[in-house]
């Protein structure tokens, strides 16, 4: 889901935060930590680590896509797969 960047700030600000980062499957208790830090080296900190975890399941994501683009390319013809 796509999230655009909020037009007002202060409560509305943190609840689409919040929301961004629960849509991207941030465990709870970095988002509250990330919502709650007054230290922007700590905020930055789990930021990276997030986009870490974003990079390595989308690297498994399309590995799992080659994956199936190999059994189709290399498989013989499949007679029906639509169900």
């Amino acid at each position: 889901m796509t999230h655009a960047t909020p037009v007002v700030v202060g409560t509305n600000r943190a609840t689409w935060v919040r929301e961004v980062l629960a849509d991207q499957e941030m465990p709870r208790d970095e988002i509250a930590a990330v919502l709650t830090s007054s230290e922007p080296r700590q905020v930055r900190h789990y930021l990276e680590l997030h986009a870490e975890q974003l990079q390595e399941r989308l690297a498994a994501q399309l590995r799992v896509l080659a994956e199936v683009e190999r059994v189709m390319i290399d498989a013989a013809p499949l007679r029906s797969c639509v169900a």
